[in-house]
């Protein structure tokens, strides 16, 4: 049974046959006000059931298209009034590097404690009008506590999200920073990034313990700590991200990341991108190896697959793993190497058959070969993710039209590239020896 607003006080009920129906009303809301993606469907379900009470119901015995528009015409303009603007703060841990005092991603900027701290102090002024002198000191205990709990944390995001309603907004900021730490884990690799979260305990220093009783009897106690975030980055790391070519990635990422916190966009190869990298970034933040490898692989093949492969691997005329390998071979090899196109077709057949194995139930996810794999894969995935990104480029990753058909024959294309290029590298210069 769900309620809805009664015309006159209260709620009522109404049973499942309307509510049905009330939901189809409310898809049908969302699609004649634009902000489908913009608003909780529950919104749009409780919006729709106020029209219902208020508006068509009283009207019921002389409804008619004109007054059903005049009733939806009301149902868009509140809609449109809960969509705000609203700028957000997500505390992270990133590193425990006092620099740089700002990364920035596309929409989203990492603030170090004291870039936060300025932007806190700038903004000290900006609060609510409170009517009761209770609303105000429970306001300033409120601040005071949430203040307390920033503190604790080294870096915070900041990220602006425009005409969303409340809780759609708290989902999309979140969403944009995790996929902008999914960019850093892949420009950062995975051994350098493991330990960076968005959110998170409130702490600096995890501190665990253990109890055991010995052989002779014996309690034995120990305890032990680490810091949270990553402790490798030293003061001065962040010269680094000066060079051309981490540039030239952070322009890339922040195309994609633009359809993050703008649904209009449609933008297939950013998203294609940014579904990857979240694959990659859970597998990055994933404390098991078997799991992580799993999600490596996920990654790997949702940037490196389409949806007209699908057919065709049904039917049996093509292997996806064949399919993948091939491709990523051509777009990480280097023509110049002897034999390295072959070397990365092999290390992605054997990325796909240990995760086959794994998810098939054919080896055990405590077996010794996973935990040695696990980093091999990740950086066989970042490199995968990297330069499929860079030949994207920017273009590419804004480009607003895109089929199926169309990214599988630019694969077709990008073998054949390889294929002329390793041949002619080969007649020309020879193999290299050593290589």
């Amino acid at each position: 049974m769900i309620d809805i607003p009664h015309p006159t006080r209260g709620r009522m009920l109404i049973g499942q046959d309307g509510s049905k129906r009330l939901w189809k009303l409310a898809d049908e809301l969302g699609v004649r006000s634009g902000v489908l993606a913009r608003v909780e469907r529950r919104a749009l379900y409780d919006v729709m059931g106020s029209i219902l009470a208020e508006r068509l119901h009283p009207q019921i015995d002389t409804l008619d298209q004109s007054k059903f528009d005049r009733a939806m015409n009301e149902g868009i303009r509140r809609l449109k009034r809960s969509c705000v603007n609203r700028t957000h703060y997500v505390p992270c841990h990133l590193m425990w590097a006092r620099d740089p005092s700002t990364i920035t991603i596309g929409p989203v900027t990492f603030h170090n404690r004291g870039s936060f701290r300025r932007l806190l102090l700038s903004n000290r002024d900006r609060h609510p009008a409170y009517a009761t002198q209770w609303q105000r000191e429970q306001g300033r205990k409120l601040l005071a506590d949430t203040y307390r709990f920033y503190r604790k944390f080294r870096w915070v995001a900041e990220v602006e999200t425009k005409s969303f309603d409340e809780k759609t907004s708290d989902k999309v900021a979140e969403r944009a920073v995790t996929s902008a730490l999914d960019c850093l884990h892949i420009l950062l690799s995975p051994k350098h990034s493991a330990e960076m979260q968005v959110g998170g305990p409130a702490t600096h220093w995890d501190r665990r313990a253990s109890l055991s009783l010995t052989g002779d009897g014996c309690l034995w106690a120990s305890t032990s700590g680490s810091a949270v975030g990553q402790v490798g980055f030293k003061d001065g790391w962040s010269q680094s991200l000066n060079g051309d070519d981490v540039k030239y990635f952070f322009e890339l990422f922040s195309a994609a990341l633009e359809t993050v916190i703008d649904p209009d966009l449609k933008r297939p190869l950013s998203r294609r991108f940014l579904d990857a990298a979240q694959w990659f970034g859970e597998a990055v933040r994933d404390d098991r190896a078997s799991t992580s490898i799993v999600k490596y692989v996920m990654s790997i093949e949702r940037m490196m697959t389409t949806d007209a492969d699908k057919d065709k691997s049904d039917s049996g005329e093509e292997s996806i793993t064949s399919n993948i390998s091939k491709r990523v071979a051509a777009i990480c090899f280097d023509p110049e190497i002897s034999g390295d196109r072959e070397k990365w077709r092999k290390k992605v057949v054997d990325a796909y058959d240990l995760r086959s194995s794994l998810v098939h139930g054919s080896m055990s996810p405590l077996d010794e070969m996973v935990e040695r794999s696990r980093w091999g894969i990740a950086e066989t995935a970042r490199m995968a993710l990297l330069r499929a990104v860079e030949v994207f480029k920017v273009e590419g990753l804004e480009s607003g039209e895109l089929k199926g058909t169309e990214l599988r024959d630019w694969f077709k294309r990008l073998i054949d590239w390889a294929d002329q290029a390793e041949s002619y590298v080969s007649e020309t210069i020879g193999p290299i020896v050593g290589a």
